[in-house]
């Protein structure tokens, strides 16, 4: 299930952050001060699920909440392209529906729901877990 989908430019320090310690292992921690990021109104970040992408495919997957203390009851994920090779496509699929995302999209998305990303280029980027705010 997505959320909302759009387009947000990353500052010049959060691209600097994100291109320095991204790798593929899903165990890089972006900084609590990383920035604001485009998650809408609805949502609120959880500062120590942050994490930097340097990937090229993804393979479908779940996740369960990483977040501190109780699990909400509702939450969610951003996932955010901060860095995409001249002419690369990257393609999230979330459920059923696939978005075509370009450098500066972002999706809000239910990660309980089977997951994954296909691109032929590597991109950098970056994924938080999100807590509904009530």
């Amino acid at each position: 299930m997505i959320y909302e989908i759009g387009t947000q430019r990353p500052t010049p320090e959060q691209r600097r952050t994100v291109l320095e310690i991204a790798d593929d292992s899903f165990l890089a921690p972006l900084p609590e001060d990383f920035g604001p990021l485009p998650c809408g109104s609805k949502w609120k970040r959880d500062d120590a699920t942050g994490i930097a992408l340097r990937l090229r495919c993804c393979e479908p997957h779940t996740d369960t909440w990483l977040g501190v203390g109780k699990m909400p009851s509702r939450y969610a994920a951003v996932f955010w392209v901060v860095d995409l090779p001249r002419g690369g496509e990257l393609f999230l699929q979330v459920g059923t529906r696939a978005e075509r995302m370009m450098e500066n999209d972002f999706v809000v998305f239910k990660d309980s729901v089977m997951h994954s990303v296909v691109s032929e280029r590597t991109w950098w980027g970056c994924s938080y877990q999100l807590r509904f705010k009530k």
